[in-house]
């Protein structure tokens, strides 16, 4: 069986930050390269409102859409297997309890490092392949555990950030607490938006927001988290998506998971079908 590595990450070579030297890419250099094609992080575009007002979301046809996935026959084999050992590198392995310890981000990141069972890896003979996952996803607390355990490996960090998972913190204070994770080495930062300003269609303020995140993130990759359970409507999270995406946003995400409505086949195939911009998505 064949399952060709696409990752194509390029570490950077200069960072103001001794600590966080070497993790990051060279800004002018690819995150991923699809189809011979080099994508580059999101820069980000000025609002553009008209956009946003003509955007329209056809529920029924989403709902009709979402129901053919489940519905649909999967590959089979050898393909099945292949995509499965794609799938996995794109997971972010992820422990985000109030319960979390050192030893348990430490046993995470062994996992990352190794997803598979060595014998199934023999099994299928793609130990040259070197399947790992696409990060592992930890509070700012663990960073720096994270950072230790991963060292060697081409895995990056990812902290939450922002007032995760409500994202109702003072603005300052978000900002500061995304310095402090690049600061300690997180290579991707996950950002929560504020809710209120989709339901009151303050573009503007959303847009300010998520770029003021972006300016924090620096070099890291900015993940925006929409809270797509909580948006209520279909056409609230396309218009979200749009927001985030004009502001920066290197990719996009349904829930933090800690709504009492995450990510539904419905969410999620809308904001997977906008995902483009993602790095992660385009090496899958």
């Amino acid at each position: 069986m064949s399952v060709e590595n696409n990752r194509h990450y390029r570490i950077g070579e200069q960072t103001t930050d001794a600590t966080t030297e070497g993790l990051f890419q060279d800004d002018n250099q690819p995150l991923a390269v699809l189809s011979g094609r080099p994508l580059l992080s999101n820069k980000g575009i000025p609002l553009n409102r008209e956009w946003i007002n003509q955007v329209r979301v056809n529920t029924s046809a989403v709902e009709r859409r979402a129901q053919t996935h489940v519905a649909r026959r999967t590959v089979k084999k050898d393909w099945q297997a292949a995509w499965l050992l794609r799938a996995i590198t794109c997971m972010d392995l992820t422990t985000l309890s109030g319960d979390d310890t050192d030893e348990r981000v430490r046993r995470l990141c062994a996992k990352a490092r190794q997803p598979i069972q060595q014998e199934l890896v023999d099994r299928l003979g793609i130990a040259d392949l070197k399947i790992q996952v696409g990060a592992v996803c930890v509070y700012h607390k663990f960073v720096e555990t994270a950072r230790a355990a991963l060292q060697g490996s081409m895995i990056p960090v990812a902290a939450v950030s922002t007032g995760f998972p409500a994202g109702l913190s003072p603005l300052s204070e978000r900002i500061a607490e995304i310095r402090r994770s690049v600061e300690d080495g997180a290579q991707e930062i996950d950002v929560v938006i504020t809710r209120a300003h989709v339901f009151g269609a303050r573009w503007q303020e959303l847009y300010d927001e998520i770029s003021a995140f972006k300016q924090a993130s620096g070099r890291a990759h900015m993940k925006v988290i929409l809270g797509a359970g909580d948006l209520l409507t279909l056409r609230n999270v396309a218009r979200a998506s749009f927001v985030a995406m004009m502001a920066g946003a290197d990719f996009i995400k349904t829930s933090t998971g800690k709504e009492p409505t995450n990510a539904t086949n419905r969410h999620g195939g809308w904001v997977q079908s906008r995902r483009r911009h993602s790095y992660r998505q385009a090496i899958a």
